[in-house]
């Protein structure tokens, strides 16, 4: 690379036959965007989600994996745990530690 130290104009080298860019794009990366999510507390066995985009299934666990409970939410939905921790997983792979 050179001395730090060093100023000056810099020549960019082509090495072998890797083929030439005119600038424009072959392809564009997919970005996912997860919409943000709240849980909030109402009680210590209740909880209320916002941030769902529609009808969303979800499962709740124990943190052995014993499914406790599972079923279908919309935004604002409610669900009721166990006073234990329990683990909410949402079909888009979200989780979450309710305690």
């Amino acid at each position: 690379m050179g001395d730090p130290g060093t100023s000056g104009s810099f020549k960019l080298t082509k090495f072998g036959s890797y083929g030439s860019c005119d600038g424009s794009f072959v392809s564009t990366p997919k970005i996912n965007v997860i919409p943000l999510i709240q849980v909030s507390k109402n009680s210590p066995s209740q909880y209320s989600i916002s941030g769902l985009a529609s009808e969303t299934s979800f499962l709740l666990f124990d943190l052995n994996g014993k499914v406790l409970k599972s079923g279908t939410l919309k935004s604002g939905g409610v669900v009721n745990a166990p006073t234990h921790p329990a683990i909410l997983r949402l079909e888009n792979g979200a989780q979450f530690l309710l305690k």
